[in-house]
């Protein structure tokens, strides 16, 4: 007689029970959850502290191309600085010779006009990236700020123009590439802070007789402490002096330097020390 192979019905349900598998229960969901939500607490500022990182060495060499820009423009002008793109144009226009043309739209041929754009780059979207820290992203938006406003993130030292300072009008002294005392000492180019930056032209400081007195303008530090650079500033006062910020020098190189340092005299005047 032939044997039936068919097994009994309750025999396929027993091994369905036995192969499905167990579901986690709430609480292994809950602890599972907390195990992430804490090692995301713990590489969150560990990132944050690499983005910044990141951001200001990209800042460092932005200014490394900005400084090379204007001593090549300077070799091939007399030893002669373009100008500081000053908020005070007559006609609030930018002239000629500034270092940036903030102010001239594109039509007209944007910061492509500037004095040192053709030692750095043709591309305006390429001139723009190098104008503006990858940090400084507040207020730099057509959105954010009104027509006409400095959306760049650099200035220059009012010292090396080469018509003079007009923070110091009793000086006569007309600076030249080859005049400078100690170069490798001496600011061009800084990274301003948002409070104060308003146009291409950093003005630190000035002599009052022997009396040098610290001007409104002050050095970014938002590579090191973001949230200082929008503490209250103190007329007359550097506020947070050991702070640091990113700063070119005459002679092409760029550091992390104090507030305490970019607004002493003797890394901003060029011929007295």
């Amino acid at each position: 007689m032939r044997q039936s192979f068919v097994q009994p019905r309750h025999g396929f349900a027993a091994a369905k029970r036995f192969n499905r598998q167990p579901a986690f229960t709430l609480v292994e969901l809950l602890v599972v959850i907390g195990i992430i939500g804490a090692l995301v607490a713990i590489l969150l500022p560990a990132l944050s502290k690499a983005r910044d990182s990141a951001n200001r060495v990209k800042c460092m060499s932005n200014l490394r191309q900005i400084g090379a820009a204007f001593v090549m423009y300077a070799q091939s002008n007399k030893g002669c600085f373009p100008f500081i793109a000053s908020l005070h144009n007559a006609g609030n226009a930018d002239l000629q010779e500034d270092w940036i043309h903030w102010r001239t739209p594109e039509i007209r041929g944007g910061l492509k006009t500037s004095a040192i754009a053709p030692y750095l780059s043709t591309n305006d979207v390429a001139l723009q990236q190098i104008f503006r820290c990858p940090s400084d992203t507040l207020g730099r938006t057509q959105a954010d700020l009104p027509t006409g406003a400095y959306r760049y993130s650099y200035s220059m030292n009012g010292y090396m123009d080469p018509r003079g300072p007009e923070e110091d009008t009793k000086m006569t002294f007309r600076v030249r590439l080859g005049t400078i005392r100690n170069s490798a000492d001496k600011t061009l180019v800084v990274e301003e802070c948002p409070q104060t930056i308003n146009d291409g032209h950093w003005d630190p400081g000035h002599f009052s007789g022997r009396i040098w007195d610290v001007d409104f303008d002050r050095l970014s530090i938002r590579h090191e402490d973001a949230r200082a650079d929008f503490l209250p500033i103190i007329s007359g006062l550097v506020s947070n002096p050991e702070k640091r910020g990113n700063a070119g020098f005459c002679d092409g190189h760029v550091e992390f330097v104090t507030r305490q340092f970019a607004h002493d005299p003797s890394h901003v005047v060029p011929n007295r020390w």
